[in-house]
């Protein structure tokens, strides 16, 4: 938040059982429009090609978040 308020764009990236909290926050700070990107949860337990799938499926997400900001 601090980035984007600076202007920079950011992408910030959540797994789904955090959403909620994230869009919780973004509230909190007046930054309804901050992009969030969900991806499944948990990413740590999970085999490096399902983490990559993963990443993959959510590139346009995070490359949208970084040439559209907030």
């Amino acid at each position: 938040m601090t980035f984007e308020r600076e202007g920079l764009a950011t992408g910030t990236i959540v797994t789904t059982v955090f959403a909620e909290y994230g869009r919780l926050l973004t509230k909190l700070q007046s930054m309804e429009t901050l992009p969030l990107i969900v991806i499944p949860h948990p990413i740590s337990a999970r085999p490096v090609d399902e983490v990559q799938g993963v990443a993959r499926a959510a590139s346009d997400a995070i490359v949208d978040s970084l040439l559209n900001p907030a």
